[in-house]
């Protein structure tokens, strides 16, 4: 079990659009281990399984954004009936008092960032190998699945939006409503769009963007203990993760605005070479024997830059978030050991 640091860039519902709740997981492991042929073959299979109830992971700004045009506009336009304003600045501030603590306009939320709550687990086996065919030669190796669901999204919003809707809406959608830069404020429209924006993370949350649930990796190492090589040691390696879901095309809108999807989207899949190269000796240094080596790692080796994709457009066919790949790098070091 463990208790992660409350998110205080967070904003949640739940608490009144403050800091979230710290998260309490679970985590549970079970495995197996065969060794053989001395020790010098070991293999392990592991089932894990990671929960994260109540995890603020699913953001959005619309629904609040929608919110406050509707308030700030039944706050500057006047009604008709009446000759005043819709409602008061006193009352918008009885209403909502989040903003009361956060120097922003009393009476709104100020358009913060709203971060959903979701319950959210992690189940998958991984697989690895040690192999030492000999003294000089070792082996390793492990892959992997990994599956993520997330349940509950945003559930916390229905019991806000139920108090919330029929506030916004108790003056129905009068013509005539702006907001403060004399913007027309179409009430229906506005309320209609929160709870499109709720469905749109519900879908993007359960969809799990940029999950990879395929991973293999493996290195071997060889020491020459004779002849002209003596003390040199080689080594390569190779690390693979499978495709990334990216998106889900959207073919259409149903009757009532919500995306009709098609295809699924995947980016490339990642794979790059690890090599290593080095030698070891011992010497005597101020009167003691000292084992000292210098060696040279390298990653991505054969530079491979391609891109990774996160995202594509809502169609299918633009780019709309990509973050490059780092480029083969190398490292000398030299360490004694007395």
């Amino acid at each position: 079990t463990n208790v992660a640091p409350a998110m205080t860039n967070r904003r949640v519902i739940a608490n009144n659009f403050d800091v979230p709740n710290p998260v309490k997981g679970k985590g549970y492991d079970t495995g197996v281990m065969l060794r053989l042929l001395d020790n010098r073959f070991a293999a392990r299979l592991t089932y894990f399984k990671g929960e994260n109830p109540g995890n603020p992971v699913n953001r959005v700004n619309s629904i609040v954004v929608d919110h406050d045009r509707i308030i700030s506009a039944q706050m500057t336009s006047i009604n008709p009936a009446t000759g005043q304003t819709y409602i008061t600045q006193a009352e918008a501030n009885d209403k909502f008092v989040y903003q009361k603590s956060r120097g922003g306009v009393v009476g709104t939320y100020g358009g913060a960032l709203v971060d959903g709550l979701s319950d959210d687990v992690t189940t998958g086996y991984e697989a690895d190998i040690k192999f030492n065919p000999s003294r000089n030669w070792t082996f390793t190796g492990s892959a992997s699945y990994t599956k993520l669901e997330r349940g509950n999204i945003f559930a916390e919003f229905e019991s806000w939006y139920a108090e919330v809707r029929p506030y916004l809406e108790r003056f129905g959608n009068p013509a005539g409503l702006v907001d403060q830069n004399n913007s027309p404020v179409n009430v229906a429209e506005h309320v209609e769009r929160m709870q499109l924006a709720i469905d749109d993370v519900r879908n993007a949350g359960g969809f799990g963007f940029n999950n990879r649930p395929y991973k293999a990796n493996f290195f071997t190492r060889y020491t020459f203990s004779s002849g002209m090589l003596r003390g040199v040691f080689v080594g390569g390696g190779t690390r693979w993760q499978s495709q990334n879901r990216v998106q889900r095309v959207v073919t259409g809108l149903t009757g009532t605005g919500r995306p009709i999807y098609g295809a699924t989207l995947y980016g490339p899949e990642i794979l790059e070479f690890d090599a290593l190269l080095g030698y070891s000796n011992r010497t005597d240094i101020f009167g003691r024997r000292t084992n000292w080596r210098i060696q040279l790692n390298g990653t991505n080796v054969l530079n491979n830059r391609e891109i990774q994709v996160l995202r594509y457009s809502a169609d299918g066919t633009r780019l709309w978030r990509v973050t490059p790949r780092a480029p083969g790098g190398y490292r000398l070091s030299f360490s004694l050991d007395m």
